[in-house]
């Protein structure tokens, strides 16, 4: 072997060598670009995990903040004044309807007790005969008032043969529940 074959072999043993290093070279960086991507790819992944798990953390802190005693006393206090506040109206509404049942109560007695009166003093009218032929006018010598305020009504006769006469006709009841007395007199 001489000097140039060796040469020649060892450039050619080169070029071999070097062509390989290229191509170990080449397919190292076609892996270091797919392991970039996978890299940026699990980043992506590494940092929505970590949003993901600062939700939860917040949540179970908001979750522990709800479970302290001082949440669930102001909780409670809040339902309680909105019962208090319901349970107060039902109660007043209560009371109006009472009034209102009693006033109705009232006034249905209060007819019921004017009814009979009425159908009472009817029948006592009717009864007693009384008529009022020749009564020119009647005169009312009461003022209204409460019911212990006692009035009367006069009837004017002026048919009596010299000219005057008065009577005084039995007690009734006005609209306003004064009692009137009605008795007969007569003057000369």
């Amino acid at each position: 072997m001489s000097e140039s074959e060796g040469l020649q072999k060892l450039t050619a043993y080169l070029n071999q060598t070097r062509r390989q290093a290229e191509a170990a070279v080449d397919a190292l960086n076609v892996e270091i670009s797919r392991l970039k991507q996978e890299n940026d790819a699990y980043e992506a992944i590494c940092r929505e995990l970590e949003e993901e798990k600062e939700q939860y953390r917040l949540q179970v802190e908001q979750l522990k903040q709800e479970g302290t005693t001082k949440h669930r006393l102001q909780e409670r206090d809040d339902w309680r004044s909105l019962i208090d506040s319901v349970q107060k109206d039902r109660s007043r509404l209560q009371e109006e309807c009472n009034t209102l049942e009693t006033a109705l109560e009232m006034a249905r007695e209060e007819i019921t007790t004017l009814q009979e009166e009425l159908e009472r003093k009817n029948g006592e009218h009717q009864e007693s005969g009384v008529f009022c032929d020749g009564a020119e006018s009647f005169s009312r010598t009461s003022s209204p008032g409460n019911r212990s305020q006692r009035g009367s009504l006069t009837m004017i006769n002026t048919n009596a043969e010299d000219g005057s006469g008065t009577a005084m006709l039995s007690p009734i009841l006005d609209r306003n529940g004064n009692e009137l007395n009605i008795n007969f007199t007569e003057t000369p």
